[in-house]
């Protein structure tokens, strides 16, 4: 008799089915779990290398600002201290009083080998002239080029320009186009969620520095660095969020609107770290320096000082220290689920909580003596 053949019954083959199925399933997870770790290890690779910025690049920035340009109200130049050499504090503000919004810092150092004055008093025009003194082309300690930028300084307001070309006889510097940039020209009264940034370079009672009239022997200085560092935010359609970047501008180009954070706008401008979410400056002057005991603080946790009086010690030279907080996100997180993280409160910012995220975030605190500052007259 022909022995019956037999194979797997019903009940095995689910059981069998449902093993095969859980180890797939396991080795899916297992995979997804290695893309996401792999995605959020490059994340943070990316933020450290992002925030490395900071320690370097625009902390040596911040350490220079006001090369030679603080120097610029001695030698009888000017009867009072410039309104701008090298430092100009820009306070975020969003709508109504609270500082929550980051903060902004123009900076800027000059050559000390290109160096000269107005041979008389001077109105700055978008490609027009200007007469200086010393003769720019003959001698070599003074290397005045077409494509440099130079400053004029005043008591009221500055103007900073791109060199056309140089005068034969060496005595005067065409400009080349608009301005670069001058004062009371950044005026960015929205960000793009609606809320005030405050980004605004308050212009003296006179105008603005394309308004005002500079005297005769004001100082015009090549310059060697220039930029104007804020905080754009945006939405970002692929991460359905909004995202915040550090940038900096280096050029108007043409735009003077001031509103240097809209999509439209045409100032040449670069992101320098994609992942900042806020950026705090503290300002710390001391008054009888380097007496340490009295110390004014602007923008830090409890100050009362104001915008006014900070620049004013700014043009006094009594500024000797500046404290920069920057948080920073990684855009992934491995992991289930979504983060809710507490920021503590930073500068004049009070504690907040971190939009609702996967992701990490990091507090990095710079303390910057610009050495410039520190420099006796």
């Amino acid at each position: 008799m022909k022995q019956e053949e037999k194979g797997f019954t019903m009940i095995e083959m689910l059981i069998s089915t449902t093993m095969l199925l859980l180890i797939m399933y396991s080795v899916f997870m297992m995979i997804e779990f290695q893309m996401e770790f792999s995605k959020t290890q490059q994340a943070r690779t990316r933020l450290v290398q992002e925030s490395r910025y900071l320690l370097s690049t625009f902390s040596s920035d911040l350490k220079n600002a006001g090369a030679v340009l603080t120097l610029a109200h001695t030698g009888g130049f000017l009867t009072k201290p410039p309104y701008f050499n090298g430092v100009f504090p820009i306070n975020g503000v969003d709508t109504g009083t609270a500082d929550t919004y980051p903060d902004g810092i123009i900076i800027a150092s000059a050559d000390p080998d290109a160096v000269t004055t107005l041979s008389q008093a001077l109105t700055p025009v978008a490609g027009g002239d200007i007469p200086v003194n010393e003769t720019l082309v003959i001698s070599p300690a003074l290397p005045w080029a077409q494509g440099d930028k130079g400053i004029i300084m005043g008591i009221d307001g500055y103007y900073i320009f791109s060199v056309g070309s140089v005068g034969a006889s060496g005595n005067t510097l065409t400009m080349e186009g608009g301005a670069i940039y001058y004062s009371g020209m950044l005026n960015s009264p929205a960000a793009p969620t609606g809320t005030s940034t405050g980004y605004v370079d308050t212009p003296p009672a006179e105008g603005t520095g394309d308004g005002i009239e500079y005297p005769l022997n004001a100082p015009v200085m090549r310059l060697t660095n220039f930029g104007i560092y804020l905080v754009n935010e945006r939405y970002d359609k692929k991460l359905e969020k909004n995202v915040r970047e550090f940038i900096k501008v280096t050029d108007a180009n043409g735009d003077t609107s001031g509103d240097f954070l809209s999509s439209g706008s045409s100032c040449i401008k670069g992101v320098i770290a994609e992942n900042i979410w806020d950026f705090q400056i503290s300002y710390f002057c001391y008054p009888n320096y380097p007496d340490h005991t009295m110390k004014d603080e602007y923008f830090a946790p409890g100050s009362t000082g104001t915008n006014e009086e900070l620049l004013k010690g700014i043009r006094d030279r009594i500024l000797k220290e500046i404290l920069v907080s920057v948080v920073a996100l990684s855009p992934k997180h491995a992991g289930k689920g979504k983060f809710t993280n507490q920021v503590p409160g930073i500068g004049d910012c009070s504690g907040y909580t971190l939009p609702l995220g996967k992701y990490n975030y990091q507090l990095f605190n710079l303390n910057i003596d610009p050495r410039n500052f520190n420099i006796s007259i």
